[in-house]
C-alpha cells in the first residue's frame, strides 16, 4: 500500500513511533541545510512577491516506510524516514514560533494548520506526534518542541540538569536536535529579513511546507516485508 501524501496529510491523521531498532537522530547541518535549500528553491519557483501563484508543484521527499501499530490506533511505526520527518518537525516548530510571536491574531488559520503537525491533544494534555524509543530523548524532544518555545526553550537547555547532561555530549541525539532547531531559527529569521512583506512570506512558506512537501507513504505489514 503506497500513497503520495503531503506533510499535512501524512501527519494530521497519524502519530509516529520510532522503534528501538532504528538508529538515533543523526542528521548534521549539511543534511538539514540541503532540505532547507530545497524548500527555499521551491518557494522561489512557486511565489511572486511572496504570494503563491497558481498551484505550486510539489517537492518529493522520497518514500517513508511504516508499519501500523498493533497496540495503538492511528499510530505508525517508522521503518524508514525518521530523519526527514524529525527535521521537518523542527522546522514547523520554528515557523509556529514566528507566527505566534508576531502575527498570532492575524494568521490564526496558519497557526491552526501548523500546530497539529507537531502535537496532538489527549485529555487536555499535548503530546508530540513523534515518539522516540529512549525516554530521556523523548522527554527532551517534547520539552524542546511543545512545552518550551523561544527563550523558554533556551532556558530549558541551559538550566535543566537532565537537558544539560544530554547536551554535554556533542554526538548525542539531543545535541543534534538542538542544532537542528537552532539552525532553522537562524535561517527562517534570515529568510524573513529579506522582504518587507514578512507576514505574507511566513504565510506562504507555511503553506508550501504543509501542502507541497510530498512523501510516498508505504505501509508494510511487518518489518520483514518493509525491507522487501
Amino acid at each position: 500500500d503506497a500513497n503520495p501524501l503531503n506533510l499535512n496529510q501524512l501527519l494530521q491523521p497519524n502519530n509516529f513511533i520510532i522503534p528501538e531498532y532504528q538508529r538515533d537522530y543523526v542528521w548534521k547541518e549539511p543534511q538539514v541545510k540541503q532540505i532547507w535549500n530545497d524548500i527555499k528553491d521551491l518557494y522561489r519557483r512557486s511565489t511572486e512577491r511572496d504570494v503563491i501563484v497558481n498551484r505550486p508543484e510539489g517537492y518529493f521527499l522520497g518514500s517513508m516506510v511504516a508499519i501500523d501499530s498493533s497496540e495503538q490506533p492511528n499510530t505508525l511505526e517508522i521503518v524508514d524516514g525518521q530523519q526527514r520527518l524529525t527535521t521537518l518537525t523542527c522546522l514547523v516548530v520554528v515557523l509556529l514560533e514566528q507566527v505566534n510571536s508576531r502575527w498570532v491574531s492575524e494568521l490564526k488559520a496558519t497557526f491552526r494548520t501548523l500546530d497539529p503537525l507537531v502535537c496532538i491533544t489527549k485529555s487536555g494534555k499535548e503530546y508530540c506526534r513523534i515518539k522516540f524509543p529512549v525516554a530521556e530523548i523523548n522527554h527532551f524532544f517534547e520539552n524542546s518542541t511543545i512545552r518550551f518555545r523561544g527563550a523558554a526553550r533556551r532556558n530549558f537547555w541551559e538550566t535543566d540538569p537532565a537537558a544539560m547532561a544530554l547536551l554535554s555530549n556533542s554526538k548525542s541525539p539531543a545535541s543534534r536536535l538542538e542544532a537542528c532547531i537552532k539552525y532553522f531559527e537562524q535561517e527562517v529569521s534570515l529568510f524573513l529579513s529579506k522582504t518587507k512583506q514578512k507576514k505574507k512570506r511566513i504565510q506562504s512558506l507555511s503553506t508550501l511546507v504543509s501542502e507541497c512537501l510530498i512523501f510516498l507513504l508505504i505501509r508494510a505489514k511487518s518489518t520483514g516485508t518493509a525491507h522487501d
